[in-house]
């Protein structure tokens, strides 16, 4: 088995507008528009998550990790408010800046990373590689799964999936010819469910589960 040494994800993206659908509710006698709010962000707000291992036959086993998710900070960028983030991943710890906009959430480059009403749109798409000469995957990403029920250390949610497919190219699918990774979002709680950044080399994935919340 070939050793992993450089790991990179070259993302095309896809502007897509937030367009006004069932995310959006008017307020009676008012031209007000309460929108969903799945990201929760909030200077405060915190989520503790146990992580998980899954084999490669979909067999879950607990892991004795615990990562703490919290937003930190608002900051602008561009001329808008954004919400610093901090969650650990496979690789060490990781910052990242979101924003909501009309019920979808934004990233730092204004990208969407979710969205609760458009699941035909491929947000995003890329090659991940091993080298500058070795392709692992191509990888898409898109919203999956709308109000599926999923169950968490912390209770059962009503969720949506911002979900990412990776298919393996043939010198890298020695365990999966196709691996996915998962973030689900259940309105007015944030992320309950998160797959973290797959090693492609290994015959597992790891997921983090929602044990305990705090939110604004």
């Amino acid at each position: 088995m070939r050793r992993l040494i450089v790991f990179s994800i070259l993302l095309a993206f896809t502007i897509t507008a937030c367009r006004k659908k069932e995310g959006e509710n008017v307020v009676q006698g008012s031209s007000q528009i309460a929108y969903s709010n799945y990201g929760k962000l909030a200077v405060g707000n915190y989520w503790i998550y146990q992580r998980f291992r899954i084999d490669n036959l979909g067999v879950s086993s607990p892991l004795n990790i615990y990562d703490s998710c919290y937003i930190s900070k608002d900051t602008i960028i561009n001329g808008k408010t954004y919400f610093e983030m901090y969650r650990p991943d496979t690789y060490g710890s990781f910052y990242s800046y979101l924003r909501d906009s009309s019920s979808c959430i934004l990233n730092s480059f204004g990208k969407i990373v979710f969205s609760p009403t458009d699941f035909s749109t491929i947000f995003s798409s890329g090659y991940v590689t091993a080298t500058e000469a070795d392709t692992m995957a191509k990888g898409i990403f898109k919203m999956n799964n709308k109000d599926s029920l999923i169950n968490t250390p912390a209770g059962a949610f009503l969720t949506t999936n911002f979900q990412g497919v990776y298919y393996m190219y043939p010198a890298w699918n020695h365990y999966y010819t196709i691996r996915s990774t998962n973030t689900c979002y259940s309105e007015n709680i944030g992320i309950v469910v998160e797959t973290l950044k797959p090693l492609f080399d290994r015959g597992f994935s790891e997921e983090r589960r929602l044990i305990r919340y705090h939110v604004n």
